[in-house]
Order: C-alpha cells, then sequence, then structure tokens
C-alpha cells in the first residue's frame, strides 16, 4: 500500500477513537456538572465559565 494511504488510515482510526472519547467526557460533564438542569438553574454559577468569570471579575 501507498505510504499516504496508510497514514490516512492512521488518521482516521485516531480520529474515531478521539470522538468516542470526547462523547465520553460529555457525558461525564452532563452527569457531574448537572448540565441536564434548566439553563436558568445553570446560569447561578454551577457552570464552571461563572465560577471563573466570578473568581476573575
Amino acid at each position: 500500500m501507498n505510504e499516504r494511504i496508510l497514514l490516512a488510515d492512521e488518521c482516521l482510526e485516531l480520529s474515531r477513537e478521539c470522538l468516542e472519547l470526547s462523547r465520553e467526557c460529555l457525558e461525564l460533564i452532563h452527569e457531574q456538572d448537572g448540565f441536564d438542569k434548566p439553563a436558568s438553574d445553570a446560569s447561578k454559577g454551577s457552570h464552571p465559565k461563572g465560577d471563573r468569570a466570578t473568581v476573575q471579575g
């Protein structure tokens, strides 16, 4: 096989693994940080960005 084809195949496999890990991370975020709450609850500081803004601001 051509070296470029082998590299493209490896890149595709790594991209699939990355996507799978990203999905797992998103599930963990939803479970641990309460993103399943209504938006009004999330805006009260439960979101990490809200916490950082408070500390820095």
